[in-house]
């Protein structure tokens, strides 16, 4: 996976300058208050000046850290183009009430990883994203929609209403207030403009072919694949 993920490059290039930047500047002020405190001689500068430095300081730094945030938080996400293909996706019945769904997940570049297998309980296999936009005054920064897959589940009768098993995903060690979510907990939610799940379904079809798995601007979608 790339280590920025799927934070934008303006938002790459804005996380960097501003604390290159701001951080530098908080340190000058720094110094010229301890000075200023300990007696040391250096040129005196308007009250004014103070102020400006001081804001333009704080909103370099906050720039950069809503930037490193960001990109952390997309980290496990991809950009949503117009049809943005995410994975390899095969159901088979395994019993009356189970079902067997293997999951090859699929890269940016087109590459395939290894299958993931699972046993779900359920008559059909669904694969369950999440999506969220950002609002409209991010786009010329890069932000727009983004998309991950989250979770397998089976469906039907014989399925557990809420059991679900969590896809196999590089390890997001980000805190749990940096998550995108639309809540108050969540400060990066505040810059989104919507933040929904939603879920796929395919119904079991002996040993049949893979269906290829995309998301849209519209919501996830299944398509005809290859075996």
């Amino acid at each position: 996976m790339h280590v920025f993920g799927a934070a934008p490059g303006p938002v790459i290039a804005l996380a960097l300058v501003g604390l290159s930047v701001g951080l530098p500047i908080f340190l000058w002020l720094l110094r010229r208050m301890f000075r200023g405190m300990s007696g040391g001689m250096q040129v005196p500068l308007h009250g004014s000046i103070y102020f400006i430095v001081t804001l333009l300081c704080l909103s370099l730094i906050g720039v950069g850290l809503t930037g490193v945030g960001l990109v952390l938080a997309l980290r496990d996400y991809r950009s949503v183009g117009p049809k943005t293909f995410l994975a390899q996706v095969r159901c088979a019945e395994s019993s009356p009430a189970r079902v067997t769904m293997e999951y090859v997940p699929v890269g940016v570049d087109g590459s395939r990883a290894p299958a993931n297998v699972f046993q779900l309980d359920g008559r059909s296999c669904s694969v369950v994203g999440e999506m969220v936009r950002f609002r409209p005054f991010l786009v010329n920064v890069g932000l727009g929609s983004f998309a991950r897959l989250v979770s397998v589940t089976g469906q039907g009768e014989a399925a557990p209403a809420g059991q679900r098993q969590p896809l196999d995903r590089a390890p997001n060690s980000i805190p749990e207030w940096l998550r995108l979510e639309r809540d108050a907990k969540h400060p990066l939610g505040l810059l989104l403009d919507d933040a929904r799940s939603s879920a796929v379904t395919q119904q079991p079809e002996g040993r049949g072919s893979f269906v290829n798995l995309y998301v849209t601007p519209a919501g996830y979608q299944l398509g005809p694949g290859s075996s």
